[in-house]
């Protein structure tokens, strides 16, 4: 995990991307973690549909069980979501 973390943040510092996606793994949540911990960022885990907001991307959740939809954004630095197939 830690090699693809540091890829990554070394992705992100080279290009300023607007935001990092992930699978949504156990893996991938556990980069994603470390990555946005690294980087001073928010997280946004299992998100199923992205879309462009005036403040930056805006994530798509399923919660409890698909019984709610909600939005979420990351309010401080890169955003880090990973992402259901």
């Amino acid at each position: 995990v830690v090699p693809k973390v540091d890829a990554l943040q070394a992705a992100v510092a080279a290009v300023s991307p607007a935001a990092v996606l992930v699978p949504s793994s156990a893996e991938g949540k556990e980069i994603a973690a470390r990555l946005a911990l690294r980087i001073g960022s928010g997280i946004i885990t299992d998100a199923v549909d992205l879309e462009a907001g005036d403040e930056g991307p805006v994530a798509t959740q399923s919660v409890f069980a698909a019984s709610f939809t909600t939005k979420s954004r990351v309010s401080k630095g890169t955003p880090v979501i990973t992402v259901k197939p």
